[in-house]
């Protein structure tokens, strides 16, 4: 009967030692702290099958460490909360311990004891047939990666291969930086700096013009290079971000007094981790990761949350709210406003560009001095973007108008011309350029639609052989900057 989640990955223990703080030391300028009590609890991977313990499932644990004092202690504490706990004899590591130290609710210090050294050949073979032993009664699979030694990526491909003979699916939580090393999951749950983590070899954050539109991205390029089939962002107070049917959406977190963060990510995966292993959508599962979480934040230290306590706190989680893909940058997340990057690097760019096309996006690009704004600004580029999914916008350096239009132009800098047109929701990126024509920048980027404005016949545009379409915008009649000077 299949009726156990399975827990692979680091377990710590977390000490924390309360008391107060009445001086400071005479020796160095730290506080005196004056201990009073001492609480043990389980942390890491031992945490998260707690958490899954307490929202009434079964739960097998699988991780190494040696018989230290605080071996023990994990020992002792996974089989007063019930839980089956597989740890390998085989291997000597130091077990991993946080220690915190309190005064009237605030940490004061905190001090780790760990050892990143990977897991032992004979530590990986353990745990290859200990999961063997357990697979049959398994329905989902947990890896929750500390980096400790204990996650490798020849433990994740052997999880993943049992996983698949049994049609099981495998929930990871990440904490590499390289996401080679996930790839094939079904699951994978970053926090946003994980996920800026994980991506930002292929491109950052700062050169998207919302967190939605990098969010969207950043889950997109997850899915499709690395075959991982639902990435899910935890976002703190702003909740849960994932993809479904090719749409972003992010669900709220309900509003508490957050007394300690620390173990939410935990708290947070075992939620979505029971739901799933119930059969609930992704929709419900991440409503409930949101629930999970929201509870142990409201305790100091690592805490779970209690299944009557979770289901108290779906009754008051809102719904999610949904970003169109078209119209990312016009929602409120973050606080965020639309103003288009400037990007100077054309191999930052391009890898931009990539990521839109890999997602199927048309890029458009079109140039110009955009000295005085007028009308005719305005309209060829409210087309642009009714044709294309992203516009780039090529802009004259002011070295460059001044080749062109002779030393008293422009008549606006850079920086003034380049506020305005980053304000301009029509724009999604701007490029400058001091030559007198864009012709690298279009031979580099390769544009789906090349858009030229004034009275040109398509020959004559600078860069037509690089670009799939050229579209000719012809000139509104009594609008040109020229005109505007006079």
């Amino acid at each position: 009967m299949r009726d156990t989640i399975i827990v692979i990955g680091d377990v710590m223990l977390d000490k924390s030692y309360f008391g107060t703080v009445k001086r400071i030391s005479p020796e160095a300028p730290i506080p005196i702290f004056k201990q009073e009590k001492l609480r043990e609890l389980l942390g890491g991977a031992a945490n998260v099958a707690l958490n899954i313990k307490t929202l009434g499932e079964n739960v097998s644990l699988f991780s190494s460490h040696n018989l230290d004092n605080s071996g023990k202690s994990i020992i002792n504490l996974t089989k007063k909360e019930g839980i089956t706990y597989f740890r390998s004899p085989l291997g000597d590591r130091q077990t991993t311990t946080k220690t915190r130290y309190w005064a009237l609710n605030q940490q004061v210090s905190r001090v780790d004891e760990e050892t990143l050294e990977s897991i032992t050949k004979f530590e990986f073979n353990y745990f290859k047939e200990a999961l063997l032993s357990n697979i049959p009664k398994a329905k989902l699979l947990v890896i929750s990666d500390y980096e400790k030694g204990i996650i490798t990526r020849e433990i994740i491909e052997m999880v993943l291969e049992l996983a698949s003979k049994s049609e099981l699916e495998v929930i990871c939580d990440p904490k590499s930086k390289n996401p080679e090393k996930y790839r094939g999951c079904h699951y994978l749950t970053p926090n946003y700096k994980e996920l800026c983590d994980l991506v930002k070899k292929e491109f950052s954050e700062n050169i998207f013009s919302t967190k939605e539109e990098f969010l969207f991205n950043s889950i997109k390029f997850l899915k499709k290079k690395y075959k991982i089939s639902n990435p899910i962002v935890t976002l703190a107070g702003d909740g849960i971000a994932y993809i479904k049917k090719d749409e972003l959406c992010i669900q709220p977190t309900v509003r508490v007094n957050v007394a300690d963060p620390t173990g939410a990510g935990d708290s947070a995966l075992a939620g979505l981790a029971t739901a799933i292993a119930r059969g609930f959508n992704i929709e419900e599962a991440v409503r409930w990761g949101v629930a999970s979480s929201s509870n142990t934040v409201q305790e100091i230290g690592v805490s779970s949350c209690q299944l009557y306590k979770l289901k108290s706190s779906l009754i008051s989680i809102p719904k999610v709210e949904r970003c169109i893909t078209n119209n990312l940058a016009d929602s409120s997340f973050g606080n965020s406003r639309k103003i288009a990057p400037i990007i100077s690097d054309i191999s930052e760019l391009n890898k931009l560009i990539n990521t839109f096309r890999e997602n199927g996006s048309s890029v458009l690009f079109t140039n110009g001095c955009f000295d005085l704004i007028h009308y005719g600004h305005i309209a060829i580029l409210k087309y642009a973007s009714s044709i294309a999914d992203i516009v780039i916008l090529g802009l004259n350096s002011d070295i460059s108008i001044s080749k062109i239009k002779g030393p008293s132009r422009p008549v606006n800098d850079f920086l003034s011309r380049s506020s305005i047109v980053t304000s301009l929701s029509y724009v999604d990126y701007v490029i400058p350029f001091d030559e007198e024509t864009p012709f690298n920048i279009i031979k580099e980027i390769k544009p789906d639609i090349l858009l030229k404005g004034g009275d040109y016949k398509e020959e004559q545009v600078v860069g037509k052989e690089f670009s799939s379409k050229v579209i000719i915008f012809k000139r509104i009649d009594g609008y040109s900057t020229t005109r505007l000077i006079q």
